[in-house]
């Protein structure tokens, strides 16, 4: 009988040695590849927006959303970000305590009413990190095919 054991951790050691050879042997392909990981965020993220809000009079939360460009983040990690713009985005992800305007009134009353976050870019992230990986993969995977790694 012949027993085989494989360690998974060499593996996904090979695989980050792939990309930091990608990082530093093509940075700009890292960019652009940064760059489309970062539209895809966006994309999730718009999508995310969409299906939470119930009502939207001028649709400036959805049309906040932004891809910054790539940067070397530290010393040697590639980053990018999707980010809001809109004013209001972080009243919406985290939550806010509700204002009422009562008829009649000069100014708006705070209330003890709370306004639950609905965290949709927390959740977006978390969901996208999947499709990352395999995102990462595949331009692991097309480097090598290209011979320009090895």
């Amino acid at each position: 009988m012949i027993e085989m054991h494989f360690d998974l951790h060499e593996l996904t050691k090979l695989s980050d040695d792939f990309l930091e050879a990608a990082k530093e042997k093509f940075p700009r392909k890292t960019k652009n590849f940064m760059g489309r990981a970062g539209n895809r965020m966006r994309t999730r993220a718009r999508a995310a927006y969409k299906s939470d809000i119930k009502h939207s009079k001028t649709g400036n939360l959805v049309r906040g959303l932004s891809r910054g460009r790539p940067y070397i983040y530290g010393k040697d990690e590639f980053s990018v970000r999707v980010i809001n713009k809109a004013p209001h985005a972080h009243l919406f992800e985290h939550g806010h305590v509700l204002w009422a305007h009562p008829p009649g009134a000069k100014h708006a009353i705070k209330t003890n009413r709370m306004v639950e976050g609905r965290y949709t870019m927390a959740h977006t992230e978390k969901a996208f990190q999947e499709e990352y990986e395999g995102m990462v993969d595949e331009f692991v995977d097309q480097l090598l095919q290209e011979g320009e790694i090895l």
